[in-house]
């Protein structure tokens, strides 16, 4: 089985901006475009773009008896902060099959382009209690306690369960996390949606899963293996996924999977992906999403690109 390309599904939240439809290639009628789900096993289901279950869920990948949050474990989304998101938390596995059965939220963000001067929150900036944070989430000054982070192209910030946490203007991120619907927001600029309602906040959730000794900060790539025209980095590795940054500037190889499936996210550039098994060869290029079946292949890949490896 060839990779299997999915089609993006568009959100237009109040503070996306228009980069994945201008430069991103995401095909909606939304305006803005916050995210784009390119891997969606639940909720709204990703479905299939090319191959012979083109226009189906990617339920119809599933052998009998294979519970999609088992095959399919990770949300993979394409974010643009043209204004900033609400400062949120999401919670542990601990905590969210005890009150809700799911799996808790722990996410990575890859920051994909960033305005001079953008920043991000991540965690808090002193030592607080929960005390003094309901306080300040009462009187409007919670960011004030939080630990702002300056962001570049090419940071990675690894936000485990429990850490508040907010992205801020003028940044664009490829984020790869839990499949968890569970988002707590405890402040939103007063912000109202497009009925003019305030924005439902969440705090008494939040509170009681919010981590308050952790103080986080960013990372960049590590390299793990470089050759003739092309680098690979380590992004994240942690127990619910591991992701590879390759930086190909003419060509790179790709093994197979053991793995049920893998995932190649397109962030930027374009590439030839060539079986070298069958000779089977497609285009990818930026903006892209697909799934990597498992197989023993090798795939040659040609061109120069930026691509994101989902493990």
């Amino acid at each position: 089985m060839r990779p299997i390309k999915l089609v993006p599904l568009a959100r237009d939240y109040i503070w996306g901006g228009t980069r994945l439809k201008t430069e991103y290639n995401i095909e909606t009628d939304l305006d803005p475009v916050a995210e784009a789900w390119m891997l969606s096993p639940t909720n709204d289901t990703s479905v299939i773009a090319s191959g012979e279950h083109k226009g189906e869920p990617i339920t119809a990948l599933l052998e009998d008896g294979e519970d999609i949050s088992s095959v399919f474990p990770l949300m993979v989304k394409f974010i643009d902060a043209a204004k900033p998101l609400s400062v949120q938390v999401h919670p542990s596995d601990e905590f969210a099959q005890e009150n809700y059965g799911t799996c808790g939220k722990t996410e990575c963000w890859f920051v994909l382009d960033a305005q001079p001067g953008a920043y991000l929150y991540h965690g808090f900036s002193r030592p607080v209690d929960r005390e003094e944070v309901r306080r300040r989430i009462d009187d409007g000054t919670l960011i004030d306690v939080l630990n702002k982070i300056e962001v570049k192209k090419n940071d990675v910030f690894y936000i485990e369960s429990g850490t508040l946490h907010a992205i801020g203007p003028g940044v664009l991120i490829a984020e790869i996390q839990q499949n968890s619907p569970w988002t707590f927001r405890v402040y939103d600029f007063k912000r109202v949606d497009k009925d003019g309602n305030p924005r439902e906040l969440h705090i008494e959730e939040a509170l009681a899963c919010m981590s308050l000794d952790t103080f986080q900060g960013h990372r960049r790539p590590k390299l793990l293996e470089s050759g003739d025209g092309y680098e690979i980095y380590t992004m994240v590795s942690c127990p619910y996924f591991t992701a590879y940054v390759y930086e190909v500037k003419k060509k790179a190889s790709l093994s197979g999977t053991s793995k049920k499936w893998r995932g190649l996210l397109i962030t930027d550039g374009q590439v030839t992906i060539r079986n070298t098994n069958d000779g089977d060869t497609f285009t990818a290029r930026k903006g892209e999403f697909y799934l990597l079946p498992r197989n023993e292949d090798e795939y040659e890949i040609n061109g120069e690109a930026q691509l994101i490896l989902v493990d």
